[in-house]
């Protein structure tokens, strides 16, 4: 699922550990998990300053969850133009799931049997409860809804995969000029606003595959523009974007990459280029993947 959730803390310190109770309406589960956090990192980073697009002073201040199939979750933290990755864990299923998450559903939802002592009462809160719980009530298209209800679970390779790392670089024709600022919007949640000294550090390392990428271009005038490019023509499910062409192509073309790859030394010969090949009044696009003697236009 797509970050969300922000978590407050009211003091300076840190957090350390992680305790959280959740029930995932696809499988009909009830998830828990109990978890230490890497405090120390987490304080690092809470007290690390940058740059947004505005070139203004900013800082990281929350802390962002997102979950995903099978009990996978990942933690960011957050600030506005950058988030970064410091955590994925696993929650273990909790037993039997109906049963727990209508115990806490009263609290949860604001509901309250306080009061209620016709026994039709109690039950129509209860069914409603169940029914806001249930697959009948999810945004899942009616299809989805039927395999899930025959016992098939959405895969979670989708999400781990998303963590991968590849070395690309992004490179414009000889009608246009790449200023070194960029943005980015990476498809395993992170994002960052990247000025010209750190875009010569960028420039040599592996980055997660984009979602959105804004760019800094000049045109023949010498005229600067701003180019927003989604690698994206539709939605997966009701929040993701469909990104599969871009993970499959670079897919096959580093088939040995593992999200623990992040950070080993690269060699030039590796890298692949996003050539942005736009036509004179930068009015048209087009974007073709290039590696060696490979050159695979972007749909």
């Amino acid at each position: 699922l797509y970050p969300s959730g922000a978590m407050g803390g009211g003091n300076d310190l840190a957090p350390s550990r992680l305790h959280l109770y959740y029930f995932d309406q696809q499988s009909q589960r009830s998830y828990l998990l109990d978890t230490a956090l890497p405090q120390e990192q987490i304080y690092k980073l809470f007290q690390e300053r940058f740059f947004n697009r505005f070139t203004k002073p900013d800082q990281f201040d929350k802390l962002v969850l997102g979950i995903a199939p099978q009990g996978h979750i990942f933690l960011w933290v957050s600030g506005f133009d950058r988030r970064v990755e410091v955590g994925h864990f696993v929650a273990q299923v909790q037993e039997p799931s109906q049963e727990i998450i209508l115990e806490t559903a009263d609290r949860d939802m604001g509901q309250s049997f306080a009061g209620v002592t016709l026994e039709s009462d109690r039950q129509a809160i209860w069914s409603a409860i169940r029914h806001s719980f249930s697959l009948d009530s999810s945004e899942l298209e009616p299809a989805t809804v039927q395999k899930l209800r025959s016992g098939w679970q959405p895969p979670v390779d989708w999400y781990l995969d998303a963590r991968i790392t590849y070395p690309w670089r992004v490179a414009v024709g000889s009608n246009t000029r790449l200023a070194p600022e960029y943005r980015a919007e990476y498809i395993n949640g992170e994002r960052r606003m990247v000025f010209a000294p750190e875009a010569k550090i960028m420039y040599n390392q592996a980055q997660p595959l984009p979602e959105k990428l804004y760019l800094y271009v000049y045109d023949k005038n010498n005229r600067q523009h701003l180019v927003s490019i989604q690698f994206y023509s539709k939605l997966r499910n009701v929040v993701e974007p469909d990104t599969s062409e871009l993970r499959d192509i670079f897919k096959k073309l580093y088939p040995n990459r593992q999200a623990d790859n992040r950070g080993q030394p690269l060699e030039p010969n590796e890298f692949t280029t996003l050539q942005m090949e736009f036509t004179d009044d930068l009015q048209e696009l087009s974007i073709f993947v290039v590696k060696g003697n490979q050159r695979i236009e972007l749909k």
